[in-house]
């Protein structure tokens, strides 16, 4: 196989023809640069990464900080046992809640921060009506004797009976 290759020189187009062994022994210096410049390529990529890795340990860099709290870490046992702690705390709070609400939509308030003579006022007015009541209650019935009820315990007692 000929190939013909134009070269120019002082614009005159001169024509070479390689012959089989010239073609050959160009294929070959070729490839053979290709492989040089291939092969440097490869070495100066693999120079590159090893100084790249050169420096790298494979383990990670773990700081002081992070060593600390890693201290501070129970066991799981003690995580569990604290977890159920505040999901008992939150439920209490949670009840705590609802019944304080029930309470808000209460209608009854007692006072219970009456003063002493307040109290004594109110306690005096109570006996009042009681003693009202017990002479209803032992004004005479028909069927029968009268009833009475005991000052010191309210029970209901027979006419004529006394209390313990």
């Amino acid at each position: 196989m000929d190939v013909v290759c134009h070269s120019t020189h002082h614009n005159r187009v001169q024509k070479l023809v390689l012959t089989g062994g010239e073609w050959s022994a160009l294929v070959s210096r070729l490839n053979e640069s290709s492989r040089k410049k291939q092969g440097y390529l490869l070495r100066a990529q693999h120079q590159q990464i090893a100084s790249e890795l050169a420096g790298l340990t494979f383990a990670p860099h773990i700081s002081e900080k992070s060593r600390e709290l890693a201290a501070q870490n129970k066991s799981l046992p003690q995580r569990v046992e604290a977890l159920m702690r505040k999901k008992k705390a939150k439920l209490d709070r949670i009840r705590h809640d609802r019944v304080e609400e029930e309470l808000r939509e209460a209608t009854f308030r007692p006072n219970l921060t009456q003063t002493k003579h307040a109290r004594a006022a109110r306690l005096v007015a109570e006996r009042r009506r009681v003693g009202h009541l017990l002479q209803y209650v032992s004004a005479p019935r028909r069927g029968g004797g009268v009833a009475a009820v005991c000052g010191a315990c309210g029970d209901m007692l027979q006419s004529g009976a006394t209390c313990l």
